[in-house]
């Protein structure tokens, strides 16, 4: 599956700007890799995140980096990962 999308797009809105990991224009979903939750700073900026993606229409397919590390190899399994992420747009591509 071939899916266009934009590397750190901004997003302005209003006074702030937003770049998320991932854009996907066909689908008018961002992706974020969301990474370091133990950080009380970092968990707050992702809800502020979620809430301005979800007041402008914009959906948000979240990637924790638990849901996919190989704890025998401490990094982010990428075949997991992709499978996961076309698993997801199948379903959004039906709707």
């Amino acid at each position: 599956m071939r899916v266009a999308y934009k590397y750190e797009k901004h997003f302005y809105f209003w006074k702030t700007t937003l770049k998320p990991d991932f854009y996907l224009p066909e689908y008018k979903v961002v992706i974020e890799f969301w990474g370091i939750m133990n950080s009380e700073k970092y968990r707050d900026k992702m809800v502020f995140k979620k809430e301005l993606y979800d007041k402008h229409w914009l959906r948000c397919i979240d990637i924790f980096a638990e849901m996919f590390r190989d704890p025998k190899k401490k990094q982010i399994d990428m075949v997991k990962t992709k499978k996961y992420l076309t698993e997801v747009l199948w379903k959004l591509r039906k709707n």
